[in-house]
């Protein structure tokens, strides 16, 4: 998406934009110091200003930021985050929990299924898990004689077609998603 919108940034433009700590930001943070960019993370973002339907600025806990873009990237959060302009900007994406079982190794499955890092945990709810895990028996036997290590529920977003949701949005001018 960077890539996309470079030639803007190197017209001299200021950049503003929402980051969540788990994003690889090293591209904008290592753009030369005269495109002007400015990472903005540690903050709550409150409203997102226009005037005439294009983005002016960014008002979070810290004060007023005044930019020419504002990128929406806060994944599981970004509906929330398009909410946050007059008109909303509308980000179709559904949270939903997310259940994974850990297990110890077991001699009959491949132990190179891929793996992910920590991410923020909701609470464990074996009652609602439970019918999934009855039908991953089903599915699966030998998981019957597994020893069950750990129940993670992550949260998770979905767009209705589940494909990325990247581009700008038709609110607002200047006013780009990647969630």
């Amino acid at each position: 998406m960077l890539s996309r919108y470079r030639s803007v940034i190197k017209k001299g433009n200021s950049s503003c934009r929402f980051l969540s700590e788990n994003l690889n930001v090293e591209v904008a943070q290592n753009f030369p110091k005269d495109t002007r960019v400015q990472v903005i993370e540690n903050c709550t973002i409150k409203k997102i200003h226009q005037t005439n339907k294009k983005v002016t600025g960014v008002e979070t806990d810290q004060g007023i930021i005044k930019c020419e873009y504002f990128v929406n990237c806060a994944g599981f959060w970004a509906r929330g985050v398009g909410q946050l302009s007059e008109p909303y900007v509308k980000v179709p994406l559904h949270a939903v929990e997310h259940y994974y079982l850990h297990t110890k190794p077991l001699p009959s499955l491949d132990a190179m299924l891929p793996a992910s890092s920590k991410e923020r945990q909701l609470p464990e709810d074996w009652d609602h898990f439970h019918v999934l895990l009855e039908q991953l028996i089903h599915s699966v036997p030998s998981l019957d004689n597994a020893v069950l290590d750990k129940l993670c529920n992550r949260p998770e977003a979905f767009s209705p077609d589940c494909k990325w949701i990247v581009g700008e949005a038709p609110e607002i001018r200047n006013y780009l998603i990647a969630a």
